[in-house]
């Protein structure tokens, strides 16, 4: 279940407006017995419900983050659902040390973790220690991951400035053999997704990718379920 606006939104009207769909989709959610109700925490401007602001990194932003998710949580109470936040590249939440902090803070059982691991992907020496990247922030965060995106990144080698695409799984530059090996580690139903792409067949070539990742990391394709 996803809901994808600004629940930090600075127009105090706007982000009611926007707590309160959270709500009603955390308790529809819980209802359908969805393994997770995604948003991400929200930032600081007006342009979109993703782009980054500076004040996205206070202590200030922190603190209302944490009262926001713990407000939505204990609104709905859920039991066989969970609320999550996705992983972003240019604000909050920005690295696995910061989202074991902040969930360490709200404190709720029912808050869980939706992993990108391309979007944590926000400096070259990151990007090109992506294994043990990968490695580190499944030690971290491996408890609370309910759901992942899989894609696959690439670092623009003709820009002046850092600047990463998304390409077609398999690739680009993510280590999918290891990134594969740590989903397995994951309960049986943990749903990873594919986005971003712009055809069906795109989607089936990445899919293909994907199950011959998972073949090199060890996982038998009869154990694998694609919908």
């Amino acid at each position: 279940m996803g809901i994808w606006n600004n629940p930090l939104h600075p127009n105090k009207t706007e982000a009611e407006k926007n707590i309160g769909l959270m709500v009603e989709r955390l308790r529809l959610a819980e209802e359908l017995e969805a393994s997770t109700c995604v948003n991400i925490l929200g930032a600081k401007q007006t342009k979109s419900w993703f782009e980054p602001h500076a004040d996205d990194y206070s202590e200030e932003f922190f603190k209302e983050a944490v009262a926001v998710s713990q407000y939505v949580i204990d609104e709905v109470k859920p039991e066989k659902t969970k609320l999550s936040f996705e992983m972003m590249p240019y604000c909050f939440l920005d690295s696995p040390e910061e989202y074991l902090r902040f969930l360490k803070t709200v404190n709720r059982k029912a808050a869980g973790v939706h992993l990108d691991i391309c979007n944590n992907m926000n400096s070259p020496r990151r990007f090109y220690n992506n294994t043990s990247y990968i490695q580190h922030t499944f030690e971290l965060l491996k408890e609370k991951i309910v759901t992942l995106h899989l894609k696959d990144i690439a670092l623009k080698a003709d820009s002046l400035i850092v600047e990463f695409e998304e390409v077609l799984l398999g690739t680009g530059g993510i280590d999918y053999v290891t990134l594969m090996k740590e989903i397995s580690k994951l309960p049986v139903d943990t749903p990873a997704i594919l986005e971003h792409l712009e055809t069906e067949v795109q989607y089936d070539m990445a899919a293909r990718s994907a199950v011959e990742f998972a073949e090199k990391a060890g996982l038998h394709k009869e154990g694998l379920v694609w919908m």
